[in-house]
């Protein structure tokens, strides 16, 4: 799979699954990530709060 086509696919798995628990959002993402097991792998996420 290209570089772009992967990270095409890794940001529409995130908008899928955006609305689930922090924790929960990372595995998913670590878990559907395309790759053949011989990447490391870093997940940085976090939320921020909606504007007033």
């Amino acid at each position: 799979m290209g570089e772009r086509r992967g990270l095409d696919a890794l940001a529409a798995l995130a908008t899928t699954y955006a609305d689930q628990p922090l924790q929960d959002f990372v595995r998913t993402l670590a878990g559907h990530y395309p790759s053949d097991g011989h990447d490391d792998m870093a997940i940085l996420a976090l939320r921020t709060p909606p504007p007033p």
